[in-house]
């Protein structure tokens, strides 16, 4: 039995290879956060200890969250948080609330290509400056176009009328 024993702490102290490659080590913990581990034991530290168990899983939520980078509503959404509590531990740990945001879906993405093909009706524009102004990757500027041609006129090679099609189509 002391010999199994033995072993067994021999075993946890210096694993084989095979095994260590299962874990990551904490070069690679820490190359996917933006707070060490120390940082983040020191905000844990921070915790009051006389808080109900829902405030405790959010303030630990927050921190892990914003150790790996994620927004506030990925914070949310992912730990299944309201935003007031998200909020509160942001402002106690006086962390940075300025997070780029994702990108958005599809059906956003169009919202806002539609509402600045609206807003400059008429004008001769090029895919670049309306991808730019926009804020979005040419291919998907490009995917709506070939999706939505209506809403364009080449005038020449580059360069597009915007057009409104419910106007062309009161006018046919």
């Amino acid at each position: 039995m002391k010999i199994r024993a033995l072993y067994l702490f021999f075993l946890f102290k210096n694993p084989p290879s095979f095994i260590k490659s299962w874990y990551p080590t904490v070069e690679q913990q820490e190359g996917k956060t933006m707070l060490t581990r120390a940082q983040i034991e020191t905000y844990v530290k921070e915790i009051p200890e006389a808080i109900d168990p829902e405030d405790l899983r959010a303030a630990y939520a927050t921190i892990t969250g914003f150790a790996e980078d994620k927004s506030i509503k990925e914070i949310q959404s992912y730990y299944s948080l309201s935003s007031e509590k998200v909020d509160q531990w942001m402002n106690y740990f006086k962390f940075n609330t300025v997070r780029s945001e994702n990108a958005g879906k599809r059906s956003s993405k169009t919202k806002k290509i539609e509402n600045y093909l609206k807003e400059n009706t008429g004008k001769i524009v090029t895919p670049k400056q309306v991808a730019e102004d926009v804020g979005m990757s040419l291919p998907t500027f490009y995917n709506f176009y070939n999706a939505n041609m209506g809403y364009f006129k080449k005038v020449k090679r580059g360069s597009f009328e915007i057009l409104d099609p419910r106007q062309e189509r009161a006018k046919k």
